[in-house]
């Protein structure tokens, strides 16, 4: 290895070194101040009780859209299970089971109820629900 060699993996080293040092005295990386372990929580919130997912609703209009979009759910799946029962039951002219609002579906309901004795709303009402099974 010649002298030119020596001076340009020594000076490679030197800077190496400091850059060491000037990493290890910045704040980013220093274990006592690390930014990214320590963060500002506040004294109301004890952040290992409770995920934050499990939060309650900040209003009472936020719980009442919430409980309104899981009756939906309910009752879209409930009125999917009717809708079934009627086709197990013969009503084989339905169309499509997720058209909650189809013609087809309702002139079945009506013919249901007629054929069953209930009152006649074209409707799934309490009655022809439990009749059906698919409350």
């Amino acid at each position: 290895m010649n002298k030119k060699n020596f001076y340009f993996v020594y000076i490679i080293t030197l800077i190496c070194i400091l850059t060491l040092i000037i990493l290890y005295k910045n704040p980013l990386f220093n274990k006592n101040n690390n930014l990214f372990v320590k963060t500002k929580n506040s004294q109301a919130r004890n952040e290992r009780s409770t995920p934050r997912t499990f939060i309650l609703p900040a209003t009472p209009a936020v719980a009442f859209a919430q409980e309104k979009r899981l009756s939906i759910v309910h009752k879209k799946n409930e009125m999917q299970r009717c809708i079934i029962k009627m086709y197990d039951l013969g009503y084989k002219n339905i169309g499509n089971f997720n058209d909650y609002s189809n013609f087809k579906i309702t002139l079945n309901l009506i013919k249901f109820q007629k054929a069953n004795n209930l009152e006649v709303t074209g409707e799934f009402n309490i009655e022809t629900k439990t009749l059906l099974g698919c409350i």
